[in-house]
């Protein structure tokens, strides 16, 4: 399947537990600040600022809890899912968009994240579960306008179903050889020396 679901990241407040819990944090922190180093009430803080001090633990105590089931969650959706991008032999389609390879420069195309990818993030209080959305494609044209897309990866493999159209792009001369063995996941040495004699004998 040479189909993806486009993604636009859209730039706006996200309500996330990090936020929250970071928020409460602050929020309690400041009077007990203000009282501490502009009052000077170093001894003994007020009913007030004790209640936010309670506050700030309370945000602390929160943000662990919430770690602790991060792995199990997914992570905050920041944009919208929509669109289709088809990876064809001779050309990009995005959407009814079509950029003919013959009027690319350069592709730069980058597909490491997939749905259901664990982030390393362990002390994230969000979801560590990706949807699969970080992923793009940058196309170069002749005419020197750049082109930058964001689309979603359903799984781990996904990238194989299009390895005959990334191959071609390379043998064509618009897909370096770095982007193309780091898109197809082709790590080992001695994969990738076998993987460029597969590539001379049938270019």
């Amino acid at each position: 399947m040479n189909k993806f679901t486009l993604f636009t990241p859209v730039n706006k407040l996200y309500f996330t537990r990090n936020l929250v819990t970071c928020t409460l944090f602050v929020l309690g922190l400041i009077p007990v600040v203000f009282e501490i180093y502009v009052l000077e009430h170093r001894e003994h803080l007020t009913l007030f600022s004790s209640y936010f001090a309670y506050l700030s633990f309370l945000a602390i105590l929160l943000h662990f809890i919430s770690m602790l089931g991060n792995s199990v969650r997914q992570e905050t959706l920041k944009g919208i899912i929509g669109g289709s991008l088809f990876f064809e032999l001779d050309q990009i389609v995005i959407n009814d968009e079509k950029y003919l390879l013959a009027d690319i420069r350069k592709l730069n195309i980058y597909m490491n994240d997939y749905v259901g990818k664990i982030s390393l993030n362990y002390r994230t209080a969000n979801g560590r579960i990706s949807r699969g959305v970080g992923n793009s494609i940058i196309i170069h044209l002749s005419n020197g306008d750049k082109k930058t897309f964001y689309f979603q990866q359903t799984d781990q493999y996904s990238n194989q179903h299009i390895r005959e159209q990334l191959i071609h792009y390379h043998l064509t001369g618009k897909l370096h050889w770095l982007n193309l063995i780091d898109v197809l996941c082709i790590n080992d040495y001695e994969e990738i020396q076998d993987f460029k004699k597969t590539l001379l004998i049938n270019q």
